[in-house]
């Protein structure tokens, strides 16, 4: 009697059941992996949008390791630096990572926006809102572990690169590699014209905690 309520099922079905779970598998892989998006440009707006940013000018642009994608941008009072990534290094998808917002304030002639710390170290943009300033230093503590000097150290950057009135400060590569922990927060700038003569430098923070006055 079972035989008669018995269904077999036809090749079109298992095709659609099929193409059902495929379906499935693949709106789940993407929720899993935080909805990424289809080329760069896309994951940078889904980040924006995510931390209510708005649409960024895009200032300047620089590579990471692993093939990570970072961007300093300005939009209305405030500037950020912006980070997607490949997933799974495929480059068919990109992951919208993070990003880092303070303020911009045009009264100040220099801005910094120390960029991923932890991924990017030795890495500084700075906003000029001074056209007489050719030069910036950006001096910050960081803790090293090179073999000739553990502990933290006075990190000093320099950099005439300017574009869209942004410097981009970089350590060199070696010493870059060493830097762990550093205290960007507790950051140095200065500016200086085409004579040498320092335009404008930024309050001295306590620097007790690391041993130097």
């Amino acid at each position: 009697m079972s035989r008669l309520f018995h269904k077999t099922p036809t090749r079109g079905g298992k095709l659609r059941r099929d193409l059902v779970c495929f379906l499935l598998l693949g709106v789940l892989g993407w929720v899993l992996l935080d909805f990424p998006c289809f080329t760069q440009q896309q994951a940078f707006e889904a980040l924006e949008g995510r931390n209510f940013y708005g649409e960024g000018q895009v200032l300047r642009t620089l590579e990471g390791e692993n093939g990570h994608q970072y961007r300093i941008t300005r939009a209305g009072h405030a500037c950020a630096w912006e980070q997607v990534w490949p997933v799974l290094f495929s480059r068919f998808l990109w992951q919208p990572g993070r990003m880092e917002i303070v303020p911009d304030d045009p009264s100040t002639p220099l801005v910094a926006l120390p960029v991923d710390a932890d991924f990017l170290p030795g890495v500084v943009a700075v906003l000029c809102h001074d056209s007489s300033i050719v030069r910036v230093t950006a001096e910050y503590p960081a803790l090293s572990n090179a073999p000739e000097a553990e502990g933290w150290q006075k990190i000093l950057l320099s950099s005439t690169d300017c574009r869209n009135n942004c410097f981009l400060l970089t350590a060199p590569a070696e010493e870059a590699a060493f830097l762990d922990a550093q205290a960007t927060d507790a950051l140095v700038l200065t500016g200086y014209n085409h004579e040498g003569a320092v335009v404008w430098r930024s309050p001295q923070p306590d620097w007790s905690f690391y041993g130097w006055k």
